[in-house]
């Protein structure tokens, strides 16, 4: 989304001007942040369905198990079996902990998403109006590979 192109920088100053290349270098990496952003909201909605998918039975078995076991004294072997399967799925739930990584991939998209609209926002301004081009463009740089170096997989 380069915005006013035709506009011209001030000459005078002593750093790296806006011209093309610059702005289409921006363009390419706030496109790259928001793809970025959707794989990680993906991933993320993915990792939470499947918090939702092991926690509800966890939670749900030890409940039917005492009501069995209280209910139909006859069926305890049930019920020892409904508080085994559920102690798995804590297990699962544990080691895997969807609940966080779906945490972290949301957090890392909204990051994605920040830089995308710092990107867009510095280009919609005429040329003359924007900060210095090489301290833009350096923190940009910056800021996207921090997050890539960071982001969950």
């Amino acid at each position: 989304m380069i915005h006013d192109s035709d506009s011209k920088d001030n000459s005078s100053r002593s750093e790296l001007l806006w011209e093309q290349r610059e702005e289409k270098l921006l363009e390419k990496i706030r496109c790259d942040c928001v793809e970025a952003a959707t794989r990680q909201e993906v991933k993320g909605i993915k990792k939470k369905r499947c918090h939702i998918f092991w926690v509800i039975p966890a939670m749900m078995m030890p409940i039917i198990a005492a009501s069995i076991n209280e209910m139909y004294t006859e069926y305890s072997n049930y019920s020892s079996m409904l508080m085994l399967i559920s102690s798995l799925f804590n297990i699962i739930i544990t080691f895997f902990n969807f609940g966080t990584q779906s945490h972290k991939h949301m957090e890392y998209a909204t990051k994605y998403t920040e830089v995308a609209d710092e990107i867009e926002t510095e280009l919609c301004k005429p040329r003359k109006h924007r900060i210095d081009c090489d301290l833009f463009l350096q923190r940009t740089t910056m800021k996207r590979n921090d997050i890539n170096s960071r982001c969950p997989m």
